[in-house]
């Protein structure tokens, strides 16, 4: 499997009431999140030191 790419997820049709564009220093992009957990689990993410990359927006083959 490929992690490089995510899945492009428009706004209209993801639950949430927030939405949020980040850079991320590890991923190195932009990072669309949908709601305040999503940012929180991205912050708890991005300022763990021992965390070096991790995945937004993983396809794991079922339908959305």
């Amino acid at each position: 499997m490929n992690f490089d790419k995510p899945i492009d997820m428009a706004r209209a049709t993801h639950y949430g009431n927030n939405y949020y564009e980040v850079y991320s220093k590890k991923l190195k992009r932009i990072v669309s999140l949908f709601s305040s957990l999503e940012y929180t689990n991205f912050l708890t993410l991005e300022i763990n030191p021992s965390v070096i990359s991790f995945v937004s927006n993983l396809n794991l083959g079922f339908d959305q």
